[in-house]
């Protein structure tokens, strides 16, 4: 089980730097946002010089990027802002499979026009799940033309709010290329440690084998993110819980500043 770290928690000046903080820091592992790599979160091209340098770092420092950066508002009101995105996606794509990078994140997105996490009030409603599930359709053609898997990750905020219609996407999707990326903090705002741990195995319980990578952030009991270990999110019980149903997935950490890095690097190999 690697344990992994966003590239951008490293501001480094080419991402051949932030690979080799990543690495000297102790992280084996990485999610890779291209701004770490000096483009746009969202690339709309990425030259093989810059393929190259990246796949040269990775080899240079052994760190297996295990996941990058996808994210657009999937379920945007404005449909040409739908379209760019999945443009950009498949330029991504197309990089991920040339590095060997298994897994894009993406995000399933909200009727708020200004920010992709935001919350609206109608993301419940099934014009949200419809524009949402059309766009997604495109994304898991792009990723099977690649042969790269893509991750949604629950969210209280979007339209996919909930390990439940996670799943359901999952089922009207088919597609063996759409995977969950599991962040037990974001399944709840306030909970006791009790009911945030039968909240995530619940989770676990229905998503199962369709989880490809679980994120390290935590909540404390007034429902402020917290550094892992720090709140109500049980990550030694947790990580058994991923070994016992052997769910051999990268576990990767973000949120924090660098100076942190070291002590979650830490406390989350204790949990092994």
């Amino acid at each position: 089980m690697d344990i992994g770290i966003f590239t951008r928690t490293f501001q480094r000046e080419n991402i051949s730097k932030v690979l080799g903080a990543i690495s000297k820091c102790g992280y084996r592992a990485a999610h890779l946002s291209f701004e770490s790599a000096g483009l746009e979160s969202l690339p709309i091209k990425i030259s093989d010089k810059k393929i190259g340098e990246i796949k040269g770092a990775q080899d240079s420092f052994k760190v297996y990027l295990t996941s990058a950066s996808g994210t657009f508002n999937m379920a945007h009101p404005d449909a040409k802002v739908r379209e760019e995105g999945l443009h950009r996606l498949n330029v991504i794509a197309e990089a991920c499979s040339k590095l060997s990078i298994p897994l894009i994140s993406l995000c399933s997105g909200t009727l708020n026009p200004k920010d992709k996490w935001a919350p609206h009030p109608d993301n419940g409603s099934k014009e949200a799940w419809s524009v949402m599930l059309k766009t997604m359709q495109k994304a898991v053609k792009i990723s099977e033309k690649h042969k790269v898997s893509i991750g949604i990750e629950p969210e209280l905020t979007n339209v996919v709010s909930s390990p439940k219609k996670a799943y359901k996407l999952i089922s009207e999707l088919r597609s063996e290329r759409v995977k969950v990326i599991l962040d037990p903090a974001n399944l709840f705002e306030i909970a006791s440690k009790e009911e945030a741990r039968s909240i995530i195995l619940s989770a676990l319980d229905l998503l199962d084998s369709n989880i490809a990578m679980v994120h390290a952030k935590d909540r404390n009991s007034a429902g402020d993110f917290v550094l892992p270990g720090g709140g109500v999110v049980p990550f030694e019980w947790l990580i058994n819980e991923l070994h016992t149903r052997k769910l051999n997935v990268p576990v990767v950490a973000h949120g924090f500043e660098e100076s942190k890095a070291k002590s979650v690097l830490i406390y989350l190999k204790s949990c092994l």
